[in-house]
């Protein structure tokens, strides 16, 4: 058999090549010993897969899909379970992420429209398990390079500026230098500051156990230490108690991360499921504690949070034909022509159609189109002078273009270019000499005639295209111009100035324009809030408007309500939000009419909102779940004595969005339920309730409603646009409509 070359080569260079030195046995096993594996996601991950994704979150995707949602399923178990070694985990990850891709191809499947919002519903939490995993993993690993000093130095700093930021709460209660004592002021100061020895074991420990559940204590004390500032200065603690040498130097580094990156885990967790403030800060506050600790590792975690938590939260895409409707026209028009042109003086009549028609122009920073006006100009003249009478027929072709750019606040006049094409055609011409000597001279005469006209031809045909051209760009600019005043000054300057006011400015805006679609999107957000996941693919109507609206967007937006610790009535709430709504919207909104009880009902109950995050509301696969911190204020006893109140709960409201044929989208309320927000007194009192919220708030709350979906734009006082929901889809987060 025939060896080729390159074998020959590699035969000879490993004859040539010396003998690799032989490895005692003992020395090699050494050697592995030392390298201990890298670290998994034990410690930091909870042993219970989250709901989201257990076996149980695959089932809304039907029976066809029952073998690949175990497998996967299972796939995700891997990342909870304790004794799996990292290598594992990180290969689950990459299966988790091969998921993720069957499952946006499926989205992508007209086949699968019927289950479309259920593969999204999983998709996301699935894919944002897996990105936490990883990011969690190379934290961890990167965390284990970290010398003890930098973390303890790190963590010591963290320390300081917790307590720093209670002081600065404690100074603006009266008497709250008191709770100085409870914190242990001095001790931590000489902490941070560098103290060594038992006493910071016991200090930290203390405290971190006094902290651990401020809901052992009475409701006003436990509700004082459930403040963001206690549990920040908690969180710190926990995560400085681990970098403490108390018995022999077993302190390590990695130790410290591992408490930061678990308390990070248990806050994402916290605010996938119900997107608290607390929870918002809490995942902040262990990235930057993890940073200080270990900086390489907090970088992992702080790009997590921008990648999956600080996007665009409402995204609108306008197409290219829905923008035709607001300006496009096709008009014929008719006008009488007198005028003096070379010494002769001109009548005649002109028609005119023209088609204004849209361009949206590719555009990064702003959102660019063209406003385009092509038509036909066809004149039918007579000129008149003492020798001679001239019949001209015309066809003017023209072309006029005026750019439009919206910048985000308004929309602003570009240039505006013109191009005619004039055509001019002497058809009769008739002269003084035309009967000279019998008429004999009538051909000779007229071809000179002609000439003669002929040769002043290119001046009347200059003429009458700088004609059109003065008459078409002053028309164009008069008419987007009425157009689009209207337009900047509902929805440019007003509205954002009434939005500023309110707080909802956006934080960042991203306005661009493709070939067939403007795109706004905007973050509506204060720097310490989220904002929005990654959106979902959105559906292409270039006939109407995609509006995507993340529920961060609706929660930063309740947040302005100024709930927080209020008791209002139902109608006092009514009254909150119209108010609310009319002053953005620039408009006065006719609140519900109170209606009165009947006899023997009870009165509507008195709502108690909680202190922090009073309002929530989840988008899931074509639900709405509303969930409210609140509680109820008992009326007085008939001997004047105060009712007992129910202390602020969790409810969680469910809400099935269906759309009918004609438009109008159709809540259905399911069961409501009730859960407490600390540690409850005892089981039989919160049963209790429990039972008086679903009671009072599910009579409160009427089982169907039927909400409008139709809206009229209006550009000027011509120009009324009916807009109709054509399609609505809630998953993951998201809301994505259609309007046509």
């Amino acid at each position: 058999m025939a060896t080729s070359p390159a074998a020959l080569l590699i035969v000879a260079a490993a004859w040539l090549a010396p003998a690799p030195a032989a490895v005692p046995v003992e020395q090699a096993a050494e050697a592995l010993a030392v390298r201990p594996p890298a670290p998994s996601l034990a410690d930091v991950f909870p042993e219970s897969v989250p709901a989201a994704i257990d076996a149980f979150a695959f089932a809304p995707l039907g029976e066809r899909w029952s073998d690949w949602g175990a497998a996967t399923a299972k796939t995700a178990t891997i990342l909870y379970l304790p004794d799996a070694p990292a290598t594992r985990q990180r290969e689950a990850i990459r299966t988790l992420r091969g998921a993720v891709a069957q499952l946006d191809a499926a989205a992508a499947d007209p086949r699968f429209s019927a289950i479309r919002p259920a593969l999204r519903d999983l998709r996301g939490p699935l894919e944002r398990r897996a990105l936490l995993a990883e990011a969690a993993l190379d934290a961890r690993a990167a965390a284990e390079s970290v010398s003890i000093e930098t973390a303890r130095r790190g963590a010591n700093e963290r320390l300081s500026d917790a307590m720093a930021a209670l002081r600065a709460e404690l100074a603006t209660i009266p008497g709250g230098d008191r709770w100085l004592q409870v914190a242990r002021a001095d001790r931590l100061d000489a902490i941070a500051a560098g103290q060594t020895g038992p006493s910071v074991h016991r200090t930290l420990s203390a405290l971190v156990h006094d902290l651990a559940d401020p809901t052992i204590y009475a409701p006003e004390q436990a509700a004082f230490l459930a403040r963001p500032e206690w549990r920040r200065l908690a969180s710190i603690a926990d995560v400085r108690l681990a970098l403490v040498t108390y018995s022999g130097d077993d302190a390590r580094p990695a130790d410290g991360a591992t408490v930061a990156i678990r308390q990070f885990v248990a806050a994402f967790e916290r605010f996938e499921s119900d997107a608290t403030d607390e929870a918002a800060r809490a995942l902040a506050g262990a990235a930057a504690d993890l940073a200080a600790v270990a900086p390489r590792a907090g970088e992992a975690l702080l790009d997590l949070i921008d990648d999956l938590y600080d996007g665009d939260n409402v995204r609108i895409a306008i197409g290219e034909d829905f923008l035709r409707r607001f300006i496009a026209q096709t008009r014929k028009e008719r006008g009488a022509i007198s005028q003096v042109m070379f010494g002769a003086r001109v009548r005649g009549v002109q028609e005119t159609d023209v088609d204004v028609d849209v361009d949206v122009v590719p555009e990064v920073g702003a959102a660019r189109f063209d406003v385009v006006l092509r038509g036909l100009a066809t004149t039918e003249t007579v000129s008149r002078t003492r020798q001679a009478r001239v019949e001209t027929t015309g066809r003017h072709r023209f072309e006029a273009r005026k750019t439009l750019v919206y910048d985000g606040t308004r929309f602003r006049n570009g240039r505006t270019t013109v191009d005619v094409d004039p055509f001019l055609r002497n058809t009769r011409i008739n002269t003084i000499y035309d009967d000279v000597a019998g008429g004999l001279l009538r051909d000779v005469i007229q071809r000179e005639a002609f000439a003669e006209a002929g040769r002043r031809q290119p001046a009347a045909l200059a003429r009458a295209e700088r004609e059109l051209e003065s008459n078409l760009r002053p028309q164009l600019d008069r008419q987007l111009t009425e157009q689009f005043d209207v337009v900047n000054l509902r929805a440019g300057g007003a509205l954002r100035r009434r939005a500023t006011n309110l707080g909802l400015a956006p934080s960042r805006e991203s306005i661009s324009s493709t070939e067939r679609e403007m795109r706004i999107f905007v973050r509506l957000s204060d720097q310490d809030e989220l904002a929005g996941t990654p959106a979902p693919r959105r559906p292409i109507a270039e006939d109407g408007v995609v509006a995507q609206v993340h529920q961060s967007a609706m929660n930063n937006s309740a947040d302005r309500l100024n709930l927080a610790g209020r008791t209002v009535t139902p109608d006092e709430l009514g009254v909150i939000v119209t108010e609310f709504a009319g002053e953005l919207f620039g408009r006065d909104i006719a609140p519900l009419t109170p209606s009165e009880p009947s006899v023997g009902e009870e009165p509507p109950p008195t709502l108690t909102f909680a202190a922090s995050d009073p309002i929530r509301v989840c988008f899931e696969a074509n639900r709405l779940v509303l969930i409210v911190r609140v509680g109820l204020a008992a009326p007085a006893n008939e001997d004047g004595t105060s009712g007992e109140d129910v202390p602020p709960q969790r409810v969680s409201i469910p809400f099935d969005v269906t759309l009918t044929e004609t438009g109008e989208v159709v809540l259905t309320r399911g069961g409501l339920s009730v859960a407490p927000l600390g540690r409850p007194e005892s089981r039989f009192r919160q049963q209790a309730i429990g039972r008086v919220l679903r009671s009072r708030l599910g009579d409160a709350i009427p089982e169907e409603s039927v909400v409008p979906a139709r809206t009229v734009v209006a550009t000027d006082a011509r120009t009324r646009i009916k807009l109709r929901l054509a399609s609505l889809e809630l998953a993951d987060g998201w809301a994505t409509a259609v309007l046509r």
